[in-house]
C-alpha cells in the first residue's frame, strides 16, 4: 500500500476513492432499480394470474351453484316466473361458456390443468342437467321440476362447484409460493447490496485513513516547520516527513527556509552597510551645504552687479535670463540639501521680513492656471488686521502653502479652493496667524487622517494619492512647521472637503526691509520675421479666433516671441488657409461659429491622412478647459491646449516645443508678461464687446440660452486677454447661468456687464 501511495499522487488517490464511491453508489442504485422493476412485474403477473383465475373460477361456480340451482327452487316455489327462469338459465349457460374458455386460455400450472380436466368431465353432466332444466321450464311442468330438483339437480351440479372451489384454493397456494420465492430472491439481492456497500466502505476506510494520516502528518510537519522557521538550529523530524506532493512541499519549504536564513543574514549586513552609508551621505551633504551655496551666491551676486552696469537691451535680457537660471539652480540645490539636513536633523530656518499678504497673493497667482484648467474658483481672503511685515522664512512658507494648494486643486473636481490668512490673537508682541486652505474635494476618512502625516504612509481610500506634487509631502511640511514654531492641523470629511491649517506665531518686521524680485523679462531674442520670411523658414503660424480682440492680443504675443502669424475669423476660413500648405503650426480657439476648433482639427487630420500630408501641430486655446474638453480635444487630434489668457512664458514654452527656432531663447526662462494696452487695442476691444452685448440682448429676447452662453464666452475670453478681470468674471457668471437656463440671473448679469463695460471704457479713455 505504501509503495502504491508513493507511486500515485494525492490527487489521483482521492479521485480513485471518489470514483469508487460513485461506482458503488451507482451499482447499488442499479440493483435497487432492477429489484423494484422485478417486484412490480412479478406482482402484476400475480395479480393477472391469481386474481383473474380466481374470478373466472368463482364466476363459473356461481353460474352453476347459484344461478341454475337458485332458479330451480325460485320457480318451483313460485318466486320467479317460467319465462324469467328460462332467461336466467340461458344467461348462465352463456357466462359459463365464455368464462370457461378464458380459464382454459389462462396460465395454468400442471396441477391446475389436471383440475380443469376433472371439472370439464363433471361439466358434461352439469350441462346436460342444465339443458333438462331449461326444457322443463319451457314446458312449465311443475311436477317434473319438483322431481328434477329432488333427484338430479345437486348430484349434477355439486361435483363441478366442488372442483372449481378446489381449483381456486390451488391458485391461491401457487400465488403464495410464487411470492415466497420472489421474496427469497429479493432478500438475496439485498444481501448482495449490503455486501458490496460494506466492501466499498471498508476499502475507503482503509485507504482513506492511510491518505488522511499522510495529510495530517504533512500538515503537522508544515506547522512544525512554520513555528521553528526562524530558528537556525531547527532540524525537521523524519517522522513528520509526508509522502507525495506534501513531501515535495515540505522539502521545498525546508530549502526555501535555508535560503531565507541566508538572505536574512545578507540583508542584515546590507542594512547595516546601507544605514552607515546613509549617515555618511547625510553628513557629507550637510557639511557641503556652505561650500555649494557659497559659489552660487557669488555667481548671483556678480550677476546682480553686472545688471546695474550700462548694457544694451539684448545684453540686459541675457543677464536677466542667467539670473533666473542661477536662482532656479540655487533653489534646486537648496531643496536637495534641505532634505539631507532634515534627515541629519540640521535644517535651519532663515526668517526675513516678509509681506504675508503679498506673499499669499503671489502664491495663489502661481496656481491660477492650474485651477482654471479644472474650472475651479480659487479665492483669497486676507484679514485686514494682519500686520504689514513679519519675520518668517518665505522659502519654507512657500513650500508648505504650495503643498496645500497643489493637493487642494489636484483632488477637487468641482467647487472652489479658498485660501484664508487670519490673525487669531496677539501674544507677547507676536501675532498668532492661521493660514488655511479649504477645498470642496474628495476628503479623507477619519481613520486615515492620522496616518497622512507619517513619512511614506498612504491612506487606504481615494486620498491615497494625497501627496505634494513637489515631492515634499505633508510629513515634511509638518516638520518644517514645527521648526518654525508652528503646527499643521487637518480637518476633513469624505465627499465634503478638506481644510489644512498652518498656525504660526510671528514677530513683526520693518516693511522697508522687504526685498522685491527684479522686473519681469519682456523682450525676446529676435525680431519677428515677416510673413514671407516665416513661410520660407517654415515657422509661419495660423491663428483662428472669431473675436478681434483675441486675435490682436495673441498675434502681438506671437510676434513678441519672434514668430509671424496669419489670422482666420473662424474654422472654415482657417481650414481653407491651412490647405495652402504654408503653415507650420495652428493655434485655434475651441468655440467658433460655422466650424469650431474641434471640427477644424478633425478636418485637418482627415485631410492629412487622405493626401499624405505632413503632420501639423495644433494647439487649442480656450477660456475654459475642463477634463471633458481636454479628452474631446485629444480625440479630435489636437496636440496641446492652453487656457486663455495664456501667459507669455506658457505660450513660448508651447511654441518652442512644437516649433523650435535656432537662436530663440528657452521658453521656460520667460516670465509672464501681459501685452501693453494701447488705445487702438482698447478701442478694438470695446467695439467688439458692444457688438457682443447687442448679440447678447438679442439672444435674451428670443430666450436662446445656447447663443447667450456663446456670446458670454466670447466676452469672457477677450476680457481676460486685455486684463479686464471684472468683465471676465461677470461674463463667466452669465455663461454659467445660461448653461442652467436661469433667465433671471442672465438678465441681471447682462445689466451688470453693460455697466462694467462703461466703467472700463471710462477708465481707459481718461
Amino acid at each position: 500500500m505504501r509503495l502504491l501511495r508513493r507511486a500515485l499522487s494525492i490527487r489521483v488517490q482521492l479521485l480513485a476513492l471518489f470514483g469508487l464511491l460513485l461506482f458503488t453508489g451507482a451499482t447499488v442504485l442499479v440493483l435497487d432499480e432492477v429489484s423494484l422493476r422485478e417486484d412490480i412485474a412479478r406482482f402484476n403477473s400475480l395479480r393477472d394470474e391469481s386474481l383473474t383465475g380466481l374470478r373466472l373460477a368463482k364466476s363459473i361456480s356461481d353460474a352453476y351453484g347459484l344461478d341454475i340451482v337458485d332458479t330451480t327452487f325460485r320457480v318451483r316455489n313460485y318466486l320467479m316466473g317460467w319465462d324469467q327462469g328460462v332467461l336466467v338459465v340461458d344467461t348462465a349457460q352463456s357466462d359459463i361458456k365464455r368464462d370457461w374458455e378464458s380459464l382454459l386460455a389462462s396460465n395454468l400450472s400442471p396441477e391446475q390443468r389436471a383440475l380443469t380436466d376433472e371439472v370439464a368431465k363433471a361439466r358434461v353432466i352439469a350441462d346436460r342437467a342444465a339443458e333438462k332444466l331449461r326444457s322443463i321450464l319451457k314446458a312449465q311442468d311443475i311436477v317434473a321440476l319438483g322431481k328434477f330438483a329432488d333427484t338430479e339437480l345437486y348430484p349434477a351440479m355439486d361435483p363441478v362447484t366442488t372442483r372449481l372451489q378446489f381449483l381456486a384454493d390451488v391458485k391461491m397456494l401457487d400465488a403464495d409460493r410464487s411470492v415466497r420465492e420472489h421474496l427469497a430472491r429479493a432478500s438475496q439481492l439485498g444481501w448482495w447490496r449490503i455486501g458490496l456497500s460494506f466492501a466499498a466502505l471498508l476499502f475507503v476506510f482503509v485507504v482513506g485513513r492511510d491518505i488522511l494520516r499522510n495529510v495530517y502528518k504533512g500538515v503537522e510537519g508544515l506547522v512544525h516547520l512554520a513555528r521553528h522557521a526562524r530558528d537556525p538550529a531547527f532540524v525537521a523530524p523524519r517522522n513528520l516527513d509526508p509522502d507525495g506532493e506534501l513531501g515535495q512541499i515540505h522539502t521545498a519549504l525546508l530549502a526555501m527556509r535555508q535560503d531565507l536564513l541566508n538572505y536574512e543574514d545578507n540583508l542584515i549586513r546590507s542594512e547595516a552597510r546601507a544605514q552607515s552609508a546613509n549617515r555618511a551621505k547625510s553628513a557629507f551633504l550637510a557639511s557641503m551645504s556652505h561650500e555649494i551655496r557659497t559659489p552660487m551666491v557669488g555667481v548671483t551676486g556678480m550677476l546682480e552687479l553686472l545688471a546695474h552696469t550700462k548694457l544694451d537691451a539684448d545684453q540686459r535680457q541675457q543677464i536677466e535670463i542667467v539670473q533666473n537660471s542661477a536662482r532656479n539652480l540655487l533653489q534646486i540645490i537648496g531643496d536637495v540639501l534641505d532634505f539631507s539636513k532634515i534627515e541629519a536633523g540640521k535644517l535651519e530656518i532663515n526668517p526675513v521680513p516678509v509681506d504675508l499678504r503679498g506673499f499669499v497673493r503671489d502664491c495663489i497667482h502661481n496656481f491660477l492656471a492650474m485651477a482654471s484648467a479644472k474650472d475651479l474658483a480659487l479665492d483669497c481672503s486676507i484679514d485686514e488686521r494682519v500686520g504689514a511685515a513679519h519675520l518668517a522664512d518665505p522659502l519654507r512658507l512657500r513650500q508648505i502653502l504650495g503643498n496645500f494648494l497643489s493637493n487642494a486643486i489636484k483632488f477637487t473636481e468641482r467647487g472652489h479652493v479658498l485660501v484664508r490668512l487670519e490673525r487669531l490673537a496677539v501674544q507677547e508682541q507676536r501675532e498668532l496667524l492661521a493660514l488655511r486652505v479649504t477645498d470642496t474635494g474628495i476628503g479623507i476618512s477619519e481613520q486615515d487622517q492620522g496616518r497622512l502625516f507619517q513619512p511614506f504612509a498612504q491612506t487606504s481610500d481615494g486620498a491615497a494619492r494625497y501627496q505634494d506634487s513637489t515631492g515634499l509631502g505633508l510629513s515634511i511640511c509638518r516638520r518644517l512647521a514645527e521648526l518654525m514654531g508652528g503646527e499643521i492641523t487637518l480637518e476633513s470629511q469624505l465627499g465634503i472637503g478638506t481644510t489644512l491649517t498652518l498656525t504660526l506665531r510671528l514677530a513683526p518686521a520693518d516693511p522697508a526691509l522687504i526685498k522685491h524680485d527684479a522686473a519681469a523679462v519682456k523682450t525676446v531674442a529676435r525680431v519677428a520675421p515677416s510673413i514671407a520670411e516665416a513661410e520660407l523658414e517654415g515657422s509661419l503660424i495660423l491663428l483662428a479666433d472669431d473675436h478681434p480682440t483675441n486675435r490682436a492680443v495673441i498675434k502681438r504675443q506671437i510676434n513678441q516671441l519672434g514668430y509671424a502669424c496669419e489670422c482666420a475669423i473662424d474654422g472654415d476660413a482657417a481650414l481653407q488657409l491651412w490647405k495652402s500648405g504654408r503653415f507650420a503650426l495652428v493655434l485655434t480657439d475651441l468655440h467658433m461659429p460655422r466650424r469650431d476648433g474641434y471640427a477644424l482639427a478633425v478636418a485637418i487630420r482627415e485631410d492629412e491622412q487622405r493626401n499624405t500630408r505632413k503632420h501639423t501641430p495644433i494647439i487649442a486655446l480656450s477660456a475654459t478647459i475642463s477634463a471633458e474638453g481636454v479628452e474631446r480635444s485629444r480625440a479630435a487630434g489636437i496636440d496641446d491646449f492652453l487656457a486663455k489668457p495664456a501667459p507669455l512664458a506658457v505660450l513660448a514654452n508651447a511654441l518652442q516645443r512644437y516649433l523650435p527656432l535656432h537662436g530663440l531663447i528657452a521658453a521656460t526662462t520667460l516670465a509672464p508678461a501681459s501685452p501693453t494696452l494701447d488705445r487702438e487695442l482698447v478701442a478694438d476691444f470695446l467695439r467688439s464687446t458692444h457688438e457682443d452685448l447687442a448679440a447678447l440682448s438679442a439672444a435674451l429676447a428670443r430666450n436662446d440660452t445656447t447663443a447667450i452662453a456663446h456670446e458670454a464666452h466670447r466676452i469672457r475670453g477677450a476680457s481676460g486677454l486685455v486684463e479686464a478681470t471684472v468683465l471676465a468674471a461677470c461674463a463667466g457668471r452669465i455663461e454659467a447661468a445660461a448653461r442652467v437656463n436661469d433667465l433671471a440671473q442672465i438678465k441681471m448679469g447682462i445689466a451688470e456687464l453693460s455697466a462694467e463695460v462703461g466703467r472700463f471704457a471710462a477708465a481707459n479713455n481718461s
